[in-house]
C-alpha cells in the first residue's frame, strides 16, 4: 500500500509539471485530482506508526506544531465559511505529503534513490512538450479562465519557472547522467541537448511574462555555481548560459515583438523591464508592470501592519474570510481574488504573527539542513549525494521565491509540490545521515551496496569531470 501511494504521487506530480491548472482541475468539485490522492494519504497517516519516521526529526515536529496552530485558526471560521475555509487551509494541509513522503521515503531508500532516476528520464519529454503547450497557451489565450472552468492549457507560468529552475539545475550538476550507460555517450548527449533546448526556449516565454518564475530560475542558478563542487561547464554551464544569450541578441538585434498578452511581448526589452521590475519597481518604465508591483506592495504593507502592529497579531483574520475583499484589494467581477500575490503574506494574514514565525522557521530550519548535507557530503567525498541534495535544495527554493510573487503554494499544482520535495529533502537527510555520512557505517538494512550513488558506475562522466577540473 506504501509503494502504491507513492507511485500515486509520483504520478501526480508528473501530471502538475506539464499541465498545471489543466491537470489540477481533473475531477469533479470539490474532488479533483489532488484531493483523490491526498483522502488515501490522509488515510495512510492515520495507521499506527506510519509517520513516526519523519516525527523523529525536528522538522517533522515543527510542522505538527505548525499545523496544530492552523487548524486553531481555521476551525472557528468553518461553520461560516464552510469549503472557502477548507480551501484557504490547503496551504498548510497539503503538508500531509510532506509527512508522508518523508515517513515512507526513509522507510524504503532504494524508491528514494530512485527518484533521480525517473525525474531524468522525465524531462527529456517534458521540455519539448511544455514548449508546444506555452505555444498553445497564447495561441488559445488559455492565460483567462472561461466560464466553464480553466482551461486544459491553462499553465501558469510562475510555476514553470519554478520547474524550469529544477531542470537547468539538474542538468547543470550533471545528475541526468544518473540513468545514462557509460557506453552510450552520443544517445546521452543527444538527450541532453533536447531537453536543454527545450528548457532554453520555455525559460525565455517564462521570463517575459512573469517575474517571479524568471527570478526562480536566476536564483537556482547562481546558488548552484556558488555551492557545487564542480559544475561541468562545458557539457551544461556554456551551452545554457550561450543558448540564453543567443535568444536574447535575436529577439534584440531584430526588434522582434510577439504579443503574449494584452500588456507584455515576447522581446528583449520586455525582458528587461521585468528585471528592473523586481528590484526597482517605482522606476518601471512599464505601466501594467509597475502597477501590479505598487499593488502588490501596498497590500502586503497593509497586512503587516494590522498583524504586527494592530488587533490581528496573535491568529490574524482566519481561514476563509476573503482577503482581498476584507482588505479592500479586490479586482475584477466576481470575486475571484482570495489571498494576495505572496504566500507567506497570506500565511501571517490569516494565522498571525505566531503562525507567522512558524512558517518561516521551517522555511529557514529545512534550508539550514539541506545547505549542511550539501556541505557535508562535498567534504566526506560523496559526490552525487552532494548534488542531488543541492538539487532538491535549489528546486524547493525556487518554489519559494516564486511565492513571493504569485498565489502559488496555496495552490495544489505547486503547493504538493513545495511538501512532496520537503519530504524528499528531509528523507535525503535522514537516509544520509544513518548509512552514507561516515566511512565507518555499518550494515545497511534493506539497501543493496549498489544502491550507494557514490559507487555506481554510471557516475564516471562526473567523477572524470571533478578528477579534470580538480
Amino acid at each position: 500500500m506504501y509503494r502504491f501511494w507513492l507511485k500515486m504521487l509520483a504520478g501526480l506530480l508528473l501530471g502538475y509539471m506539464v499541465l498545471d491548472r489543466g491537470f489540477a482541475h481533473f475531477g469533479v468539485p470539490p474532488i479533483y485530482v489532488g484531493e483523490l490522492v491526498l483522502v488515501p494519504g490522509i488515510l495512510l497517516a492515520l495507521v499506527p506508526g506510519a509517520i513516526m519516521p519523519v516525527l523523529r526529526t525536528p522538522l517533522g515536529l515543527l510542522y505538527i506544531v505548525f499545523a496544530v496552530f492552523n487548524l486553531g485558526c481555521t476551525l472557528p471560521y468553518l461553520g461560516s465559511y464552510g469549503v472557502d475555509t477548507v480551501r484557504d487551509s490547503a496551504i498548510w494541509i497539503y503538508g500531509i505529503f510532506f509527512l508522508l513522503a518523508a515517513s515512507l521515503l526513509i522507510r524504503r531508500p532504494k524508491m528514494l534513490m530512485r527518484v533521480p532516476t525517473v525525474y531524468g528520464r522525465f524531462l527529456m519529454w517534458y521540455t519539448p512538450i511544455l514548449c508546444v503547450l506555452m505555444m498553445l497557451r497564447f495561441l488559445l489565450h488559455a492565460d483567462d479562465e472561461t466560464e466553464g472552468g480553466t482551461r486544459l492549457f491553462s499553465i501558469k507560468m510562475g510555476d514553470m519557472g519554478a520547474h524550469l529552475a529544477g531542470v537547468f539545475a539538474f542538468l547543470l550538476l550533471s545528475l541526468d547522467m544518473l540513468w545514462q550507460r557509460t557506453d552510450s555517450k552520443p544517445r546521452a548527449s543527444v538527450r541532453y541537448l533536447i531537453t536543454a533546448a527545450g528548457a532554453l526556449v520555455s525559460f525565455v516565454f517564462v521570463s517575459s511574462v512573469n517575474r517571479g518564475g524568471m527570478l526562480s530560475v536566476i536564483v537556482a542558478l547562481v546558488l548552484v555555481t556558488l555551492l557545487a563542487k564542480k559544475i561541468s561547464w562545458g557539457r551544461a554551464g556554456i551551452i545554457l548560459a550561450g543558448g540564453v544569450v543567443a535568444v536574447l541578441l535575436v529577439f534584440g538585434a531584430a526588434g522582434a515583438k510577439v504579443h503574449i498578452s494584452a500588456a507584455r511581448t515576447l522581446s528583449l526589452d520586455q525582458l528587461v523591464t521585468n528585471v528592473s521590475s523586481v528590484f526597482f519597481p517605482q522606476d518601471s518604465s512599464n505601466t501594467a508592470t509597475s502597477n501590479t508591483a505598487h499593488w502588490r506592495l501596498d497590500w502586503w504593507k497593509k497586512i503587516i501592519g494590522y498583524t504586527f502592529g494592530g488587533s490581528y497579531f496573535w491568529t490574524g483574520k482566519g481561514y476563509g474570510v476573503n482577503l482581498a475583499d476584507s482588505d479592500g484589494f479586490q479586482i475584477g467581477a466576481g470575486h475571484v481574488l482570495r489571498a494576495p500575490h505572496n504566500s507567506s503574506m497570506s500565511i501571517l494574514a490569516r494565522s498571525g504573527v505566531p503562525g507567522f514565525a512558524l512558517w518561516i522557521a521551517l522555511l529557514v530550519t529545512f534550508a539550514f539542513q539541506m545547505v549542511r548535507m550539501v556541505l557535508h557530503a562535498k567534504r566526506r567525498d560523496r559526490v552525487v549525494w552532494s548534488r542531488v541534495a543541492l538539487w532538491c535544495f535549489v528546486y524547493w527554493l525556487a518554489m519559494v521565491v516564486d511565492s513571493c510573487f504569485d498565489v502559488a503554494l496555496e495552490g495544489p499544482q505547486l503547493g504538493i509540490w513545495f511538501w512532496s520535495l520537503m519530504g524528499f529533502g528531509v528523507a535525503l537527510q535522514t537516509v544520509y545521515k544513518e548509512h552514507f555520512a561516515y566511512a565507518d557505517h555499518g550494515t545497511i538494512t534493506n539497501l543493496v551496496a549498489e544502491s550507494d550513488w557514490t559507487e555506481l558506475p554510471v557516475l564516471a562522466h562526473i567523477q572524470s569531470n571533478r578528477t579534470a577540473s580538480s
